[in-house]
């Protein structure tokens, strides 16, 4: 099988004032004084590592300082005891950065943090019955009784819940008795709840209707905070059991970084680690990364560790340069194709590989892949729809087989629209535009 897609093509430098010439590459003041941190810090200092993968914070959660701000908002009002104004949904593709803005909001709740308050931290998962529901979100205090590791009985945390609490006490002690309670119980002590992978409850309908609910009623009155992170697909998946309370959640989009937020995402944790690089290094670095976070992180993981095993192509000062860089992406590349690789194969099972091929040739023809009209999406899909996707329409009992792909482009995150600028479209993955075209031109080198 060929190799996969070339890297992107070198863009012309990026002009910064105070730079230098070194090497042969270009060097801003920030990289040069980078460099020369101590070496205390360094790749096995656990607070520097890049973490691509497995929803971990990354070193530097570089450019959500609006998303940070609008969450604050309500996590400075919970702190001082007041209900929330509204709960939160955090919706993008993945690979965005949802998991890790979550994780943050966990450590300003914390103990030491600037907004004190319990924090419950479920997946979609938790909410497979009502039961496991209600023992999530119980004190781990009240679970447990007995010989160590057994879980206390419905019956039992009804019990505890009720003793000494002037709460309604004539429940038969179900599980759907308990959860209003329950987090009535949470909320007086100051409560945020944080729902990773939220699309996954829509799987669990009776159960997110319960809970969204109680979630309402006890809100109103209590310092009570939701905030749920999806996909795109999250209100389908959730199949909005409310409207009124789904129309009312604030909607935070979550999508691919800005041009300087990125390469702050790479230069500042390199920097504390002790290394500084080279500004054509860090723009290539990004043009490899597409403003992708989690490619940003693979890109980043790689240059590290690329810089400590190759010492002697480090530039003057412990720079990395494009000598590092350049094995640095190679080194990377099998990662982020495999991750393509993925993608690509939810897409053929959905039936959509034509309608991702004419897409993506039509952001090809644009600059760096910004945006384009929503109109121009909706036609390349229509001219694309084939007799598979139209099975694939019927069967999910839908009328209009483009929408119906367009739909599902965006809820796989092929295509994504930030919140408020349904208008445009941008790509949710630029590699797999790239991957897709590819795979493609084999399909017809094979014929």
């Amino acid at each position: 099988m060929p190799l996969p897609p070339p890297l992107p093509p070198p863009r012309k430098p990026v002009q910064e004032c105070s730079v230098e010439r070194r090497g042969g590459s270009s060097l801003s003041k920030a990289g040069k004084l980078s460099a020369r941190l101590p070496k205390g810090r360094h790749h096995s200092d656990p607070g520097t590592r890049f973490r691509p993968g497995f929803g971990q914070s990354p070193p530097l959660l570089s450019g959500r300082e609006r998303e940070q701000s609008d969450i604050a908002w309500e996590l400075k009002g919970i702190a001082e005891g007041a209900p929330a104004t509204s709960h939160i949904a955090l919706i993008g593709p993945r690979g965005n950065g949802k998991t890790a803005l979550l994780g943050w909001v966990a450590d300003e709740t914390a103990q030491g943090g600037r907004h004190g308050a319990e924090c419950i931290q479920l997946t979609g998962n938790s909410f497979r019955s009502v039961e496991s529901l209600v023992h999530d979100l119980a004190r781990p205090e009240w679970l447990r009784g007995g010989a160590p590791g057994v879980l206390m009985a419905v019956e039992d945390i009804a019990s505890q819940l009720f003793a000494g609490a002037s709460l309604n006490a004539g429940s038969e002690g179900t599980p759907e008795s308990l959860l209003g309670p329950v987090l009535e119980r949470r909320a007086r002590e100051k409560l945020v709840l944080l729902v990773d992978e939220a699309h996954v409850m829509g799987r669990y309908q009776d159960t997110i209707r319960k809970f969204f609910d109680a979630v309402q009623i006890v809100s109103r009155k209590l310092p009570l905070l939701l905030i749920l992170a999806g996909t795109p697909n999250l209100a389908t998946e959730l199949n909005v059991p409310d409207a009124t309370f789904w129309s009312r959640l604030r909607k935070i989009g979550v999508g691919r970084l800005s041009e300087d937020a990125s390469r702050e995402a790479l230069r500042k944790p390199l920097a504390r680690m002790g290394y500084g690089i080279a500004e054509d290094a860090l723009g290539r670095a990004v043009d490899v990364a597409q403003h992708y976070p989690f490619f940003l992180q693979i890109v980043g993981a790689a240059l590290s560790r690329t810089a400590i095993d190759q010492p002697d192509d480090l530039e003057p000062e412990r720079v990395i340069g494009l000598v590092i860089a350049n094995s640095a992406f190679e080194a990377s590349r099998s990662q982020r194709t495999a991750y393509c690789e993925e993608r690509y194969d939810e897409l053929r099972g959905a039936a959509l590989g034509p309608a991702a091929e004419a897409v993506a040739k039509l952001f090809a023809g644009q600059e760096n892949r910004k945006i384009v009209p929503v109109d121009e999406v909706e036609a390349a899909v229509a001219d694309a729809i084939d007799d598979d996707i139209k099975a694939e329409a019927e069967a999910a009992d839908a009328r209009n087989a483009a929408l119906w792909a367009q739909t599902e482009l965006r809820n796989l995150g092929f295509i994504w629209s930030r919140i408020g600028e349904a208008h445009e479209c941008e790509p949710g993955i630029p590699s797999l535009m790239d991957y897709v075209l590819w795979r493609a031109k084999i399909a017809v080198a094979d014929k």
